[in-house]
């Protein structure tokens, strides 16, 4: 996403990442706050404690130590997401440094927290944190809306003042005197995030903050608390597709139309009202279907397909399989197939897995691959996992096959051609 002054552009943050693809400027200098260090800093104060007091997190991973010594040095965990560095003359000895990926309780929380050990440690010169991002945590925000904070002890979460947010190499750093959990954490967001919601259903929506902003929205933390779901002051509400927004201050309700929609997603945008000089624009997409597989082949009418044997794992694969109807006529049954994946993440079709396959009968099948001479190539286009949820909670997301092979037996053997299929899917896991 880009942040840019009014009189030039505006600043989008989109939920779906395919629509992730316009860059940052480098290097968005954080003004500096109080939260390096002393007791503002770091971890090893108490902070100012008017926040949102949360659990302590609970271990997620493997916990990594390294001896880092007088000369200084680097500490990136195995995951790639947590770097520490040490300038020379930081520690007066060897230390045993600590790394332990555990649960994010922040408000606003962006992927998992950190536990940096040993917190009694104290610093002769200021230490650099860093954090890698990715489109999984950015969604509902933008790369400038991402800040880091630490948990006081009185469990309180403090927001990091000074640093950079390097928004093209998506790293964002702040320095500290002391150790103690860490994370990434969201300062404004469109929530939800991305939405699957049936025809002629409503769905809130709302803008929540979770720091105290002041002037230009990014500006960063100055060393204060998070707190939790602070409405954020809104300028403007659209929407962009079918379907009715009513707005109410920071929050608004959409309404689906009665029958799907030519064209999936639609597109509800808010735009935030800064006292500063820039325009920041939050964007969520709603696929309009309901519950089942909705999906069309070359642009065609959407169909749609009760899955009632729901999301099931067996085995390691994930799969389910739902039967479409076109205007009341089931027409055949459709499989989509994937091992274990992360969500928030594109999966590209492969051979193997993940598999997309579509038999609406009269011999025909739709597949996941297409087939050239003797060649059989992965269709372009793959998977998208917005949210996996455990038994009784719901699978969804969406999937595009730009060159889906369509395989025809006809009196002379198979005829092989090529089709572009799109649809989403909100299942529930069995």
């Amino acid at each position: 996403m880009q942040l840019v002054r009014k009189t030039t552009q505006t600043m989008m943050a989109v939920a779906f990442s395919a629509l992730l693809a316009v860059s940052c400027k480098k290097d968005d200098i954080i003004n500096p706050g109080g939260g390096g260090g002393g007791n503002t800093g770091g971890g090893g104060g108490t902070g100012n404690s008017a926040g949102k007091v949360t659990a302590v997190g609970t271990s997620a991973g493997t916990a990594e130590s390294k001896v880092i010594g007088v000369g200084g040095g680097s500490f990136t965990s195995a995951d790639g997401r947590i770097t520490i560095d040490f300038p020379a003359g930081a520690l007066n000895d060897n230390q045993t440094i600590g790394i332990e990926p555990i649960s994010n309780h922040v408000s606003g929380a962006a992927g998992l927290a950190y536990r940096i050990t040993p917190h009694n440690l104290n610093f002769n010169l200021p230490v650099k944190v860093s954090f890698n991002y990715g489109d999984s945590d950015i969604v509902g925000t933008i790369k400038s809306g991402l800040a880091i904070a630490y948990q006081d002890a009185n469990r309180v979460w403090q927001a990091v003042g000074g640093g950079t947010n390097d928004t093209s190499a998506r790293k964002i750093a702040v320095f500290t005197t002391h150790f103690s959990d860490w994370a990434l954490f969201k300062k404004y967001t469109l929530v939800p995030e991305m939405a699957f919601v049936a025809t002629g259903a409503t769905l809130k929506m709302g803008v929540v903050r979770t720091i105290d902003l002041t002037g230009d929205f990014e500006v960063p933390p100055l060393g204060g608390p998070v707190k939790d779901s602070l409405a954020a002051v809104v300028k403007e509400w659209k929407l962009a597709g079918a379907g009715t927004l009513a707005p109410n201050g920071s929050e608004a309700m959409y309404t689906a139309p009665a029958q799907i929609p030519a064209n999936n997603p639609q597109a509800v945008s808010v735009t935030l009202n800064s006292t500063g000089t820039w325009k920041i624009i939050l964007v969520t997409n709603i696929y309009v279907g309901g519950e089942g597989i909705t999906m069309r082949i070359d642009n065609g009418p959407w169909m749609q397909g009760q899955v009632p044997l729901g999301v099931r794992t067996v085995s390691g694969i994930t799969q389910m399989i739902g039967a479409p109807v076109v205007n009341g006529v089931p027409l055949g049954a459709i499989a989509i197939r994937w091992t274990s994946a992360p969500i928030l993440t594109h999966i590209n079709w492969a051979l193997q897995m993940p598999e997309f396959n579509y038999s609406p009968g009269n011999n025909q099948s739709y597949w996941h691959f297409y087939v050239v001479g003797q060649n059989v190539i992965p269709s372009p286009g793959g998977l998208f996992l917005f949210r996996r949820q455990s038994s009784g909670g719901y699978v969804s997301g969406t999937f595009i096959l730009e060159k889906s092979g369509r395989s025809e037996g006809t009196a002379t053997g198979q005829v092989w051609s090529t089709h572009r299929i799109e649809g989403f899917f909100h299942v529930k896991v069995s």
